[in-house]
């Protein structure tokens, strides 16, 4: 993915003795950028290193084919990657393969890495994982360890001729109790890949029933998040990220369960891989795509208020079993959140009544911050 930076124009008033700034290759700066980098160890280790493989795939010109994945269990512990692209030269896995921020990615949108990062992350899990390189008719098998001092180590173990097809093998033993965490994150990661993986194991993936879809966009009848795919990789829209009550704010808030697939580098994501970086450039492409979407997100109210379509019954509505009443309160700006009982989805609407009753279950919080109201409330009806 093609990295965007920015060219400054330095005016000096005269000749200043200057130092440009350093990184000092030690242990702890390594930690940060293979550990401390991810607050989720075994997701990273899986989102990583199959979207390497992935663009290894297309690399090779073979986008198609799936990479096959070896999910552990507590009988074989082995986590595995094995793509079939193109491989890596025995320099190249001694130089570009080891050297941190170093990437052959960063002039392509093709491909999704570009910091040169993700194939040190099983390091964020373990101390030593193993690094195997078919390449044009030579099999070669590196360790890659935690030294003495911390720092990381790769020592080429064997070299010998194979009938292999190119490509690499990424492997490493995990705990026996972690087994059933990677294959939650496997399923949560290949959920949104176009061409899922050959695994060891059956993956179950959730079938959230499509409402309304174009080529690059969705609305699922279940869910409450609105997401972007980018590169394969899932990120979820943060509402609050945008500022309270602008038509952006609104718009991502009213629609719920909206997906919209961007092409890799429409959109900037932290070094981790784990969210979109919220800078200025990401959110004015954010608000460009969410504008496109005024139209889907009055299908998508619309659809919520049909109850029957051609004598079918389209949705279950919740029945109020008990009395309810409400209290108008005159107040402007009052909201009503409301997670239905058959929907997998939070609703919201502007109104000046609170409804009562027993039991009427009711919250009432007062806003008293322009971010993060939101989020809160969803996260105590869910």
């Amino acid at each position: 993915m093609k990295l965007h930076t920015s060219q400054n124009t330095i005016e000096k008033s005269s000749s200043f003795q200057t130092s440009n700034f350093k990184i000092d290759a030690t242990a702890k700066a390594f930690a940060i950028l293979s550990d401390s980098l991810y607050s989720n160890k075994i997701k990273a280790v899986v989102r990583e290193i199959s979207t390497n493989a992935y663009d290894a795939h297309v690399a090779a010109g073979c986008p198609d084919k799936p990479f096959y994945v070896q999910i552990p269990t507590k009988l074989d512990t082995t986590f595995a990657v094995r793509d079939y692209g193109t491989g890596l030269s025995h320099d190249d896995c001694f130089g570009l393969y080891t050297t941190y921020f170093r990437s052959d990615k960063t002039d392509s949108n093709k491909a999704v890495g570009c910091l040169g990062l993700g194939s040190k992350s099983p390091f964020a899990y373990t101390d030593q994982f193993l690094v195997e390189s078919f390449y044009n008719g030579t099999h070669y098998i590196f360790s890659s360890y935690k030294g003495d001092t911390g720092e990381p180590v790769f020592s080429l173990l064997d070299e010998k001729p194979t009938d292999e097809p190119n490509g690499m093998r990424i492997s490493m033993s995990v705990d026996p109790e972690d087994s059933g965490e990677f294959k939650e994150e496997a399923q949560t990661i290949y959920q949104s890949f176009d061409v899922r993986p050959d695994t060891s194991v059956q993956l179950d993936f959730e079938d959230n029933e499509v409402l309304v879809e174009s080529s690059n966009w969705k609305i699922y009848k279940s869910g409450w998040k609105n997401t972007v795919v980018m590169g394969q990789v899932s990120y979820p829209i943060d509402t609050d990220q945008f500022e309270y009550g602008t038509d952006a704010y609104k718009l991502l808030d009213g629609c719920n369960g909206f997906e919209i697939k961007v092409d890799i580098g429409d959109l900037d994501i932290t070094p981790s891989r784990e969210s979109l970086s919220y800078n200025d450039r990401t959110k004015k492409n954010i608000l460009s795509m969410v504008k496109k979407l005024d139209r889907i997100s009055s299908v998508s109210s619309s659809l919520n208020k049909i109850d029957t379509w051609n004598d079918i019954k389209l949705f279950d509505k919740e029945e109020l079993g008990y009395n309810r009443f409400s209290v108008h309160t005159g107040i402007k700006n009052l909201v009503e959140f409301q997670k239905s009982k058959w929907r997998e989805s939070i609703s919201r609407k502007e109104t000046e009544y609170v409804f009562l009753g027993d039991p009427a279950g009711v919250s009432i919080i007062y806003q008293d911050t322009n971010r993060g109201a939101v989020g809160r409330v969803r996260h105590h009806l869910l």
